[in-house]
């Protein structure tokens, strides 16, 4: 039998495993990227978040400036007709849409002239794009009514049509610039007397701004259609 003579603490010195330390330096690398590459795709969600609430928030402002703007324009002729002698009466506007476009609804609107007419109907619709408050599309009541002053008395007449739709243009300033009414398969019944039928009716009304030789504050020019 063979004894093993060698002190214990070198034989404690040989077992002992050795590292690598060129091995252990090349698998930090190998330690590191799966820890960079989440992190990496987490900062890109984050700031690809960041960006959509940003623009989420830029959008919504601009939508309830819009908003406001339309509101405005509304409020402002309102008071400008009632300035001129217009009794101008409909329920508060309802004003809506968010977020990809602008929609307000008036509704019971009715209006009585200086002259005497006066003219009621259903509800206004209208909408506009929000990246352009500006030009309101309108979809106006098939059934109104009017009244007028001729011949000394009152003349009731009761308008239908197959469709009614309008155009709006505001200005920068808010105010009504352009406005197109258009009207197919209409109806105008007197009430004692006749009824008119045209296929097709436009009337357009341009509002311009005042010039040196007039004293007017607008200049209304006005321009209409029948078709039989």
């Amino acid at each position: 039998m063979i004894s093993d003579d060698t002190p214990a603490k070198a034989r404690d010195r040989t077992e002992r495993p050795v590292y690598d330390h060129a091995s252990d330096s090349d698998s930090i690398p190998r330690l590191i990227k799966p820890l960079t590459r989440p992190m990496r795709r987490r900062s890109l969600l984050v700031a690809l978040l960041a960006l959509v609430v940003i623009a989420g928030a830029a959008l919504s402002i601009y939508w309830v400036w819009a908003a406001e703007r339309i509101g405005l324009a509304i409020a402002e002729w309102t008071e400008e007709q009632r300035a001129r002698g217009y009794d101008i009466a409909y329920r508060d506007p309802e004003i809506g849409g968010f977020p990809a476009k602008l929609s307000v609804r008036i509704a019971e609107p009715r209006i009585t002239a200086p002259q005497g007419w006066s003219w009621s109907g259903g509800a206004i619709a209208g909408q506009a794009a929000f990246w352009r408050p500006r030009v309101l599309e309108l979809a106006l009541p098939r059934k109104q009514k009017l009244i007028a002053p001729w011949g000394g008395r009152l003349h009731e007449l009761a308008l239908e049509a197959a469709e009614a739709r309008g155009l709006i243009q505001l200005g920068s300033g808010g105010w009504v610039q352009t406005a197109t009414v258009e009207m197919t398969d209409l109806t105008l019944t007197e009430s004692t007397a006749w009824t008119l039928r045209a296929e097709r009716f436009r009337h357009d009304l341009t509002r311009r701004p005042p010039t040196v030789e007039s004293t007017d504050d607008w200049t209304l020019v006005m321009s209409g259609e029948v078709t039989k």
